[in-house]
C-alpha cells in the first residue's frame, strides 16, 4: 500500500491540508522474482507505468503531483521523493496510486511479482 500521511495546515508548501500518498515504484532487482520499491522521477514512472501519471491522478481527485519539496515545502532528506495529494475522502485515490507504481510499472515491463 502507498504511504499515507495526513497534513496538518501549516506546511511551507502550496498543499497545507489533505491526505499525501508516496509514489515510490515496484521495481524486480533479483532472480528470484521479488520486487522491491525505489523512488522514481516522474518521468521514468511515466515510461514505466505508460499512463501521464499527474492526469490519471487528477482524475480520481488528486489535488497535486510532484516531490515532497513541490508539494508540500519538504526540506527533509525526503524531499525529492514523488507523491500526490488529495482530499481526505479520496476513497478511490490510493488504489489508483498503488495499481499505477505496482501494476502497471511491473506489468509493462513484462516483470511478475
Amino acid at each position: 500500500m502507498a504511504a499515507v500521511i495526513s497534513l496538518a495546515e501549516g506546511n511551507s508548501g502550496p498543499v497545507n491540508a489533505g491526505v499525501m500518498f508516496g509514489l515510490r515504484m515496484a521495481k524486480i532487482t533479483d532472480d528470484k522474482g521479488w520486487s522491491n520499491l525505489y523512488q522514481v522521477k516522474l518521468p521514468e514512472l511515466e515510461e514505466r507505468s505508460g499512463v501521464d501519471v499527474a492526469q490519471v491522478l487528477k482524475q480520481f481527485v488528486a489535488t497535486a503531483t510532484g516531490t515532497r519539496a513541490e508539494i508540500i515545502g519538504d526540506t527533509s532528506n525526503r524531499r525529492n521523493m514523488l507523491c500526490a495529494v488529495g482530499p481526505p475522502d479520496a476513497e478511490h485515490l490510493a488504489a489508483v496510486v498503488h495499481f499505477i507504481t505496482r501494476a502497471l510499472s511491473l506489468g509493462r515491463t513484462g516483470q511478475s511479482p
